[in-house]
C-alpha cells in the first residue's frame, strides 16, 4: 500500500513540474505589454512588462516601466511574477545571454566596458575581464579577449575577431583552453545573436579561411570537419546542418538539409518531395526536445509558394505537416 502511495504521489509530482514548464510569454494587444500564460491560455503572470523572454531554471528575464514612457529596468522573475533579481542600471544583458544558465547570466557593465559573470543574488562571481561573454553550458562559457584600445567595445568584435583571443573558461574564471586562431565562433561575436555554448560536449566553430563550419570537442580538437555552411547546437544526439552558404536552395538536388550525429553521419535529410522547392525557399531546422524538431521552411525573397514546417521523428519519419 505505501509504494501505492509513493508512486502516486511521485506521478501527481511529475504532472506538478510538466506543468510549470509550460509557460510562455503573451503579448497583449489591449495593454501593449507582455506577459506568461500557459500553453492552454490560462495568465499566470498578468501582461506589464514592455519585453519577456522564454523561463529557463524557473526564472524569465523581463523589462518593467513604471509608467509607458517612465523608466525601466531589467529584472528576472519567478512563475509567479515575483522580483528574484533586478539589475542596475550600469549593466545590461543582451539578447544572446537573457537567460540564466546554470545559476548565472553573462553581463555587460556599460561603465568599464567589459563582460563578467554575476548570480542569482546580484553578486559578481566570474570578474568583468572580457571584451565579450556568453552564458555557462556544462560548466564552461566562451569568451574574448581583446587587444587594449580605446575605441574597443562589443560593437567592434567582428572587426577585431582576428586579433582577439577565443577562450573557454570554468565557473572559477580560470580558462580550460585557448581556441586556435583557425577558427571564428560562429555567430559568436554578436552580443544580439545565437548564444554560443557547448552543447553535449561539443562547440560550433566557423573556418576563419573557408567560412566553413564544424565542432569542437572540450580539448578543442576538431571533431566534425569545418565542410558546412550552417550547423546548428547539438540536442538528443543529432544537430541541424546544411551546405548550402545561408541555407538557400540554390541547386537543392545535390545538397545536403538536414541532422547529423556527433559522428558526422547524417541521420535525417530533407525528404525527397521536398528537394525541388524553388530558389525562394529557405530551410531552417529547430533543436530536438523530447523526441521532436521541425524543418521550417520560409519565404526569403517572395518565391517560394511552399512554406510551413516538418514536425519530424529521431529517426526522420514525419509526425505531422504544416504548410501555408
Amino acid at each position: 500500500m505505501k509504494r501505492v502511495v509513493l508512486l502516486l504521489l511521485l506521478f501527481l509530482l511529475s504532472t506538478q513540474i510538466q506543468a510549470q514548464s509550460a509557460l510562455y510569454p503573451f503579448f497583449d494587444n489591449k495593454s501593449g505589454l507582455w506577459g506568461f500564460r500557459t500553453i492552454e491560455g490560462e495568465v499566470q503572470v498578468e501582461a506589464e512588462f514592455r519585453m519577456a523572454r522564454p523561463f529557463n531554471e524557473g526564472l524569465a528575464f523581463v523589462e518593467k516601466c513604471q509608467e509607458r514612457r517612465g523608466p525601466c529596468h531589467y529584472a528576472f522573475i519567478n512563475r509567479e511574477g515575483e522580483l528574484i533579481l533586478e539589475l542596475p542600471g550600469h549593466l545590461m544583458v543582451y539578447s544572446a545571454n537573457q537567460f540564466i544558465s546554470e545559476g548565472l547570466v553573462a553581463v555587460h557593465d556599460k561603465q568599464l566596458g567589459k563582460f563578467g559573470f554575476i548570480d542569482l543574488s546580484g553578486q559578481v562571481v566570474v570578474p568583468f575581464d572580457y571584451d565579450l561573454a556568453f552564458n555557462f553550458s556544462e560548466g564552461k562559457a566562451v569568451v574574448f579577449v581583446c587587444p587594449e584600445d580605446e575605441d574597443n567595445d562589443y560593437r567592434e568584435i567582428n572587426e577585431l575577431s582576428d586579433a582577439c583571443k577565443k577562450q573557454v573558461i570554468n565557473k572559477s574564471g580560470q580558462v580550460v583552453l585557448n581556441v586556435s586562431k583557425t577558427y571564428f565562433h560562429a555567430w559568436g561575436t554578436n552580443p544580439h545573436g545565437t548564444p554560443i555554448a557547448y552543447h553535449e560536449g561539443l562547440l560550433r566553430v566557423m573556418h576563419f579561411k573557408t567560412g566553413k563550419m564544424g565542432f569542437i570537442d572540450s580539448n578543442g580538437k576538431l571533431v566534425i570537419p569545418c565542410e558546412y555552411d550552417y550547423v546548428d547546437n547539438f540536442s538528443e544526439g543529432l544537430a541541424f546542418v546544411t551546405n548550402l552558404k545561408n541555407t538557400y536552395m540554390d541547386n537543392p538536388g545535390g545538397n545536403i538539409v538536414g541532422y547529423i550525429d556527433a559522428k558526422n553521419q547524417l541521420r535525417i535529410k530533407l525528404p525527397a518531395h521536398l528537394a525541388d522547392l524553388p530558389n525562394g525557399c529557405y530551410f531552417q531546422g529547430t533543436s530536438f526536445e523530447s523526441g521532436k524538431a521541425r524543418m521550417i521552411i520560409t519565404e526569403n525573397d517572395g518565391d517560394c509558394a511552399n512554406w510551413g514546417y516538418l514536425e519530424i521523428d529521431h529517426k526522420g519519419e514525419i509526425i505531422k505537416e504544416n504548410w501555408q
